[in-house]
C-alpha cells in the first residue's frame, strides 16, 4: 500500500534551514519577509535554463495538468509555475491574469525550498503568511497548496499549485504530488525529443514570423517615462497591481499594462544581438500605417488632441494616414452599443457545446460568454478585446468569439473601402485573413487536446507504475495543515 505523502505544516516548513525567520511570531502585523535563496540557487537556475521552458507558448499537456489540479482540488485558481531568478512564471494557469508575478511575494518560492508539499488551509489566520501582499490585497488568497516539480537531482524547478478565495478544510496533496511528477516527466520528454538542429530551425521560423524591429526606430530606456511615475495604464486606464504589470512602450515611451502591449523583437543599435521589447497596441497601429515607429510619440499626441495639427506639417505624416490610424483605434475598442446586454446573453446551462467549434464543454473546456453576440464559446474560440463602459477613461477586457471578431473586421473593412483608403484597407484585409486563419486554427488545434489527454494519461500510468516498484521515497506522516 502506498504511504501518504509527507506534508509539512507551516510551522514545520519554516523551521527548515532555509534562512526564513521572524522576530515575533505573534505579531500578525509584521512585514512580509522575502524568502531566502537556497544554497543551490545557481545550480537550480542552471538546470531550469537547460529545459528551455521559460517564456514559451502554452502547451496542451501543461494546460491539462493545470485543469486537473483545479478540478480535483476544487480551486478556481491553479498554475504550473517555474521560479526564475526574480519572478514566478506560469507555464499554465487558470484564474491568473498575468503570466508572471514577482518572486519576492510568491508563495511558491517557499514551496521549492523543500522536497515536500506545502498546504495552508487559511492563510489569513497564519502568523507567517497573513502579511503576504497576495493575501492582504488583490486577489485576496485564503487557501494555498503546492508541490515542487523536482528534477532527477532533487532540485525544485517550479511547482504545481492551487489557490482559492476561501479557506479549505483539507487538501488532496497526493494528487498534487502525482501531477508534479507528471509535469517533470513531460519536461524530460520535451527536452529529450528536442534536438539542437530543431531549436535553430524553430528560432529561424520565429524570426521570419515576427520581423525584427531596428532599435534605431525606438526610444532608449532613459527617454521613456519611469514606471514609478505611472499608476494607471496609458491605454485602458486600469490601475497597476501585482497581477497587472507595468510595461514600457519603447516606441512612444509611456507605460502600459501587459494586456495593452505586445512583446516584439528588436535588433541592437550597434551589434547583432536581439532584445525583447514591448510596444503598445496604439503604436502597433501607427507602425502598421506608417511602416515605422519613429513618429509614435507625436502621433499619439495627435490622437489624444484632435486640434493638435503641427504633427501633420512638422513630420512626414498626412491627415489621411492619421485618419486611418484613428479608425484602427476605433476598431480595436468596443463600446456599449456594440455589445449585447446581460439579459440578451444565453445562460450557461442552456449550452452544452461551443457555438463555434461545436465541441462539448467539460472540465478541460470551460464556458465563456461572447459579449458581442451573447452566445457561449470555449476559450480557444475566443479572444480578449478592450471595451469602454460609461463616461470614464477606464476600459475593461471582454471576451469576443472568433466569428464576431471576423464580422467586426469585415464591417471595418467595408467602411475603409467607402473612404477609399486603399492602404488601410489592405491592412484590414490582412487582419481579416489573420482572423480567418485563427478561426481555422482554433478548430484544427482541437485535435491536439485529445493528444494531450492521451499524453497525460500515459504519464499518470507511468507515475503509478513507478510508485508500485518503489514503495515510496517519502516517510509516512499525517497531513498537518
Amino acid at each position: 500500500m502506498q504511504a501518504s505523502p509527507d506534508v509539512l505544516s507551516v510551522e514545520e516548513f519554516l523551521d527548515l534551514d532555509v534562512g526564513i525567520t521572524t522576530s515575533n511570531n505573534s505579531a500578525r502585523t509584521a512585514k512580509w519577509q522575502t524568502p531566502a535563496l537556497l544554497p543551490t540557487e545557481n545550480e537550480r537556475l542552471a538546470h531550469l535554463q537547460s529545459y528551455n521552458i521559460l517564456d514559451t507558448p502554452p502547451e496542451r499537456v501543461f494546460d491539462v495538468i493545470c485543469e486537473l489540479a483545479s478540478n480535483v482540488l476544487k480551486c478556481p485558481m491553479a498554475g504550473i509555475s517555474f521560479i526564475d531568478e526574480d519572478r514566478e512564471w506560469f507555464k499554465a494557469r487558470i484564474g491568473w491574469v498575468d503570466p508572471e508575478i514577482p518572486r519576492n511575494i510568491a508563495l511558491c518560492s517557499l514551496t521549492i525550498t523543500s522536497n515536500n508539499g506545502l498546504a495552508i488551509m487559511d492563510v489569513t489566520k497564519d502568523k507567517k503568511f497573513a502579511t503576504n501582499p497576495l493575501v492582504q490585497s488583490s486577489p485576496g488568497i485564503k487557501f494555498y497548496a503546492g508541490w515542487p516539480i523536482l528534477d532527477s537531482s532533487g532540485l525544485a524547478l517550479g511547482t504545481v499549485c492551487v489557490f482559492d478565495f476561501k479557506p479549505h478544510s483539507e487538501a488532496d496533496m497526493a494528487t498534487l504530488e502525482k501531477l508534479a511528477h507528471v509535469a517533470m516527466m513531460h519536461l524530460e520528454d520535451r527536452k529529450n525529443t528536442r534536438s539542437p538542429d530543431s531549436d535553430k530551425s524553430n528560432d529561424t521560423s520565429t524570426l521570419l514570423e515576427h520581423p525584427v524591429i531596428s532599435m534605431n526606430e525606438l526610444l532608449r530606456s532613459k527617454e521613456c517615462i519611469a514606471k514609478k511615475d505611472r499608476v494607471r495604464c496609458a491605454k485602458c486606464a486600469r490601475m497597476f497591481s501585482w497581477f497587472r504589470h507595468k510595461k514600457q512602450c519603447r516606441a512612444c515611451g509611456d507605460v502600459f499594462c501587459s494586456f495593452c502591449s505586445v512583446a516584439k523583437r528588436a535588433k541592437q543599435r550597434h551589434g547583432p544581438a536581439i532584445f525583447k521589447v514591448f510596444i503598445c497596441l496604439t503604436c502597433i497601429n501607427i507602425g502598421s500605417v506608417l511602416g515605422h515607429f519613429k513618429l509614435c510619440p507625436d502621433v499619439r499626441d495627435s490622437l489624444r488632441d484632435a486640434d493638435c495639427n503641427p504633427v501633420l506639417s512638422s513630420y512626414s505624416i498626412t491627415k489621411k494616414e492619421l485618419e486611418q490610424i484613428q479608425r484602427l483605434e476605433e476598431q480595436d475598442l468596443l463600446t456599449p452599443h456594440r455589445l449585447a446586454r446581460a439579459s440578451e446573453c444565453i445562460p450557461f446551462d442552456e449550452r452544452g457545446c461551443c457555438h463555434v467549434c461545436n465541441r462539448g464543454f467539460n472540465i478541460f473546456r470551460s464556458k465563456h460568454t461572447c459579449r458581442v453576440c451573447g452566445d457561449i464559446v470555449c476559450f480557444g474560440c475566443s479572444k480578449k478585446k478592450l471595451a469602454k463602459f460609461g463616461d470614464g477613461l477606464e476600459m475593461e477586457p471582454i471576451t469576443v468569439c472568433i466569428e464576431c471578431i471576423i464580422s467586426l473586421t469585415n464591417k471595418a473593412l467595408q467602411v475603409e473601402l467607402s473612404h477609399e483608403a486603399s492602404g488601410c484597407s489592405w491592412m484590414l484585409a490582412n487582419r481579416t485573413t489573420l482572423d480567418l486563419e485563427s478561426y481555422q486554427t482554433s478548430r484544427q488545434q482541437r485535435s491536439s487536446m485529445i493528444s494531450a489527454l492521451d499524453t497525460v494519461k500515459s504519464l499518470l500510468l507511468s507515475v503509478d507504475d513507478r510508485s508500485r516498484i518503489s514503495s515510496t521515497s517519502l516517510p509516512s506522516k499525517q497531513q498537518i495543515v
